[in-house]
């Protein structure tokens, strides 16, 4: 075909030599010799083909002319559609990079973000993401909250030596949809983690490429931080926490989610609505054999009213959360934890271990998230931890690491948040047999699991194992591939 040149892309009437063109094309002598794309939107007259093309202020995508505003675009690997926004947390700083498709284009900005946090702990009391606590003994499996991509649950169970009325949180599951992928986590007992159902012993490790990571910043608290700035902690036996970022904008339900707008100056009316909404929203997002219970769950009597003698243990007792965080109380009030230790301490006939220091731990947690570092467990022994030979406790660990393993994600995913519990004294690091050595002799080679659903049958799980190799103090990833295949029961009738 000869080029020609020419001034104007407009279209010339048909002729003998116009070609047919497929639906929604004109046929034009003089059109541009790159077809303009979603991707390459620009146009120039300085030279032309005859042919097929989209009407001027068009652009070709997938086959189709389309303006240009209803482009989409390719960011990470992925199409978004046009107008979708999308968020990423910088760890170590109170900005996000938020980014929106148009033209064609992401086009991104700094903006700035807090985390506000959800709390369940005992047997259980809640603070939702508005600041409204309640308690609620439901047993059964309930949402705490549901985004688009992200769905948590909390499962209630009877605690263990407590009268049979009440219920603590035994495991937490998180499901995920992210771009089409999808994954399950489940926390259980004692740091336990299973992703679709199978046991993960290597911590830290991806979940879906990187838009999730497992790690164990503690010897008390199992993480999963997502890429979009939300973060899950749990400690293995009846404290969750979930922590949103003040830049999600979507809808959100879940025992987490109490509503804002519908607060009035009367207590009365105030207290009557966030019964109704508190019973409508256990029903709702309740799975399990204890949801035809939950009427009966949200009117238990108090149960220091039970028995006298424990409700001294518990005042006397209890009242050492006055003394335990003198630098706390002007910055958060502690009357709400006290109640919820009273409760407590009752509810487990006067045992001081297991109902005291939920509520201890869960005010401690709000102290540190505002700057109140008290070292409290040092006056309360019935609180004291225990550490691993070669480890020290610690209330307010802000360190990027904990493992040899962890030594990689520290430019990406350092937390830097206030957590407490076991790790090695400063300058060490946990080996691959769970010792204290300085981190200068970590070893050079790590493998970090990347878990990626790839199969739609469920039959194909791939594993991705992002290597890294410590060449003068630069962790160089790089991918090797396992590849497992889960059984399939075969029917032979079929």
């Amino acid at each position: 075909m000869a080029l020609v040149q020419c001034k104007e892309y407009a279209h010339v009437h048909q002729d003998t030599e116009e070609a047919n063109c497929a639906a929604g094309l004109i046929y034009s002598q003089c059109g541009p010799i790159l077809q303009q794309t979603c991707q390459n939107p620009g146009y120039s007259n300085a030279t032309c083909v005859a042919g097929c093309f989209c009407p001027r202020g068009l652009v070709k995508q997938d086959g189709k002319c389309i303006q240009l505003d209803q482009c989409p675009c390719m960011y990470d690997g992925e199409y978004l559609a046009a107008g979708e926004e999308t968020v990423s947390a910088n760890e170590g700083s109170s900005y996000a990079t938020a980014c929106k498709c148009q033209n064609g284009q992401m086009n991104c900005a700094a903006k700035k973000y807090s985390r506000i946090r959800c709390a369940a702990y005992g047997d259980p009391h809640y603070k939702t993401f508005s600041g409204y606590r309640y308690d609620f003994m439901g047993q059964g499996t309930f949402r705490m909250v549901k985004s688009d991509e992200i769905e948590i649950f909390a499962h209630n169970a009877g605690c263990p030596y407590s009268w049979s009325a009440t219920s603590c949180i035994d495991s937490v599951t998180i499901k995920i949809n992210n771009t089409n992928k999808t994954a399950a986590i489940v926390l259980g007992k004692h740091s336990e983690v299973k992703v679709n159902d199978k046991y993960m012993n290597d911590l830290p490790m991806y979940v879906l490429g990187d838009y999730t990571l497992i790690s164990k910043p503690s010897s008390s608290k199992t993480s999963v931080i997502f890429k979009n700035g939300w973060r899950v902690y749990w400690n293995g036996k009846d404290a969750l926490q979930v922590d949103i970022t003040s830049l999600y904008s979507g809808d959100l339900n879940g025992l987490c989610v109490s509503p804002k707008s519908q607060y009035t100056r009367h207590k009365r009316s105030t207290e009557t609505h966030m019964k109704d909404w508190l019973m409508a929203t256990a029903k709702e997002s309740c799975n399990g054999e204890g949801c035809n219970q939950i009427e009966k769950a949200l009117n238990l009597p108090h149960p220091c009213n039970k028995n006298a003698t424990s409700k001294k243990q518990a005042e006397a007792n209890c009242a050492k959360l006055k003394t335990a965080f003198t630098t706390c109380h002007e910055k958060i009030i502690s009357e709400n934890y006290y109640n919820d230790c009273m409760y407590d301490v009752c509810a487990f006939d006067g045992d001081i271990q297991l109902g005291l220091c939920p509520s201890f731990e869960a005010y401690a947690n709000e102290c540190s998230q505002k700057g109140s570092v008290n070292n409290w467990r040092q006056s309360v022994e019935e609180c004291v931890i225990e550490c691993p030979p070669g480890q020290v406790y610690e209330e307010c660990s802000t360190e990027c690491y904990r493992s040899c393993s962890d030594l990689q994600l520290v430019q990406r995913n350092c937390s830097r948040d206030c957590i407490d519990g076991c790790r090695c004294p400063k300058g060490e690091a946990l080996d691959n047999s769970s010792h204290c050595i300085p981190i200068e002799i970590c070893p050079g080679n790590y493998s970090i699991p990347i878990f990626n659903s790839v199969s739609m049958n469920n039959t194909e799980i791939k594993y991705v194992y992002r290597k890294y190799h410590k060449i003068s103090g630069v962790m160089n990833p790089i991918k090797t591939y396992r590849i497992f295949h889960q059984c399939i029961q075969w029917n032979r009738n079929s």
